[in-house]
Parts: C-alpha cells; structure tokens; sequence
C-alpha cells in the first residue's frame, strides 16, 4: 500500500502528540561517590554510572582530597557521546559555580563535580537543591566489598520529599 502524499508518516497530529506524551521525562540523579571507598573497584563504579548517566540526567560528586582521579578518564572512555566535566568545588564554593553548573545540566553535559571527602554531603545538599534533582544516590562498598548504589533521598511525586536515609 502506497503512502499517499502529505499523509504524515506517524499519523494524525493528536497520534504524534499521545506517542510523545507516553514518553516519561528523565529524572536529575547526583551520585555520590567516596574515593577511599571505591578506590579499588574503579571499573565496577564507572559500570554503575554508566548506567545512570544513560538512563539519567547525572552530577557525579566525587569526595577526594587528592583531585580529579581517571575515574574521569575511565568515564569518559565508557560514555564515548557525553560530554564530562570535572570541576573542583571546595566547601562554600558551590555558589560560584552554581550558573556553570546549570549551564552544564542544560546542554546535557555530565558535570563531575570533584570536592573533599569531608565535604560531600554539604555540597551534594546544595547541588541538590539547585538542580531540583529526584534523587540522590552514594556509589560505595558493602562491609561485604561489594559494590553498592544506596538510595539516601528521593523526590516524591507532588509538594513533598522524602529523606530515605541519612549517611554522614
């Protein structure tokens, strides 16, 4: 059966329209990741990244007072299409960052935000608000050594959130 000329390939307007209100918005994730936690299992975190930054819009906060590691490298390497952003942020720092950061978020690029270890949870508090993510996650090893993503906060569906758990 031929295509008739004009007749749109997806059909009616009101059909293209429902195909694109079925597709549900990405949600904003911060994964926070701890340097001395992960060191060893660099691949297995970048694995787990991937995965969000795929499935996501992600901010990686990355606790470390050594710097920027080749978990970046590694990354970068993985997710050949994206673009990632290290940024050093020191405590306080966020505030000066905050439009770049936005700027990042909005052209789709991975920011990987690098501060130290002792620091984390205030700038991840922060980023938390600026960018209104739904979720907050922490990358790091079981007593057991393996890998874990905990869920330390999320978003709910309306006015409220929730805190799911508290990790200094």
């Amino acid at each position: 059966m031929a295509r008739r000329f004009g007749t749109p390939l997806l059909g009616s307007p009101y059909d293209r329209a429902a195909v694109h209100s079925e597709v549900s918005p990405t949600r904003m994730t911060i994964a926070i990741v701890d340097e001395p936690k992960t060191r060893s299992r660099t691949a297995e975190v970048v694995t787990r990244l991937a995965t969000l930054a795929v499935d996501d819009e992600l901010s990686v906060i990355y606790g470390s007072n050594a710097g920027v590691s080749s978990l970046v490298t590694r990354l970068r390497e993985r997710l050949p299409r994206y673009t990632v952003v290290a940024l050093q942020v020191l405590p306080g720092g966020l505030d000066r960052e905050a439009d770049l950061l936005d700027e990042l978020v909005e052209t789709g690029c991975l920011p990987f935000i690098v501060t130290p270890t002792d620091a984390v949870t205030y700038i991840a508090a922060e980023l938390r608000n600026r960018l209104r993510a739904d979720r907050v996650v922490r990358i790091a090893a079981n007593p057991a050594g393996d890998l874990d993503m905990e869920l330390l906060w999320q978003r709910r569906h309306g006015a409220r959130s929730i805190r799911v758990h508290c990790a200094a």
